[in-house]
């Protein structure tokens, strides 16, 4: 919940300089044309809600994962290529990582998920469920 109130602060603030350049226009614009200050506040509540509006669609790009880089590998799915005991070495993405196992011995061939990293280890656990290996192996 706090992560999605920060990224819809984010995406408004975001939203204000547009918000502030079409008031100062309509305010300019008053000057040569009669527009009447409900006309005025009822502009400035639809650029408001034209923001609310768009949020859902866009608030993917405040609140996604990074893509590069070794944070991205978390969640991954890998093959072991050395014997995890409780070190070794998995294969994820055509890439060989130094890996250690966090729950005991996992033997070569079998697939693991990346749970966190620890600088350039990844700390895997082993996949039991068959929907879990999609692996880019």
């Amino acid at each position: 919940m706090r992560a999605e109130l920060k990224s819809l602060g984010l995406y408004l603030l975001l939203e204000l300089p547009e918000i502030l350049i079409v008031t100062v226009l309509i305010l300019i614009l008053r000057r040569f044309i009669h527009l009447s200050s409900w006309m005025i506040g009822l502009a400035i509540w639809v650029l408001f809600l034209k923001a609310l509006i768009v949020y859902p669609r866009v608030k993917k790009t405040f609140t996604q994962r990074p893509y590069t880089g070794v944070e991205s590998l978390v969640g991954a799915t890998g093959k072991v290529v050395e014997t995890l005991n409780p070190k070794g070495v998995v294969k994820i993405s055509g890439e060989l990582w130094t890996a250690e196992s966090n729950h005991g011995k996992i033997e070569r061939r079998e697939y693991v998920k990346v749970v966190a990293i620890e600088g350039s280890k990844l700390i895997v656990r082993r996949v039991d469920d068959s929907k879990e290996h999609k692996c880019s192996c």
